[in-house]
């Protein structure tokens, strides 16, 4: 009771955007776990528990990007800003198979939070922008 554990775990997930090197990233962990346990004589250990290494974007030129992107001006009235998520989606699997993929959805920003939600009027205009992306 009332003691302080000699090892603790922890997981830290990155989501890093392709611009910057996952090496980097890593290096500055290490950098700074070293720092922190030369001043305070203890010592870290990281362990690289999972890693997927960016893969080329899809190009804002490709047929899919520029049909999503005239089908939000058409449906939704918006216009799309091309960026990346830093987080994962299926779309990384197709690109790594050199397959252009374009990754879109309307939501109110709740996700991996309490309360996350889509709304259904949500759904149902972005299956009108897929459809018009179809045609398009």
């Amino acid at each position: 009771m009332n003691t302080i554990p000699g090892k603790h775990v922890f997981y830290i997930d990155c989501r890093i955007l392709p611009k910057y090197s996952i090496d980097e990233v890593l290096r500055v962990i290490k950098d700074t776990a070293n720092n922190y346990c030369n001043a305070h004589g203890c010592r870290v250990d990281v362990e690289i528990v999972s890693r997927e290494d960016p893969v080329q974007p899809t190009s804002a030129d490709s047929e899919i990007v520029r049909r999503l992107a005239k089908a939000i001006r058409i449906v939704k009235g918006l216009e799309p800003k091309l960026l990346g998520i830093g987080g994962g989606t299926y779309a990384r699997y197709l690109r790594a198979r050199g397959i252009p993929v374009a990754v879109w959805m309307t939501s109110k920003e709740t996700a991996h939070a309490p309360d996350e939600h889509v709304f259904l009027s949500d759904i149902v205009s972005d299956i009108k922008t897929v459809v018009a992306s179809l045609l398009t």
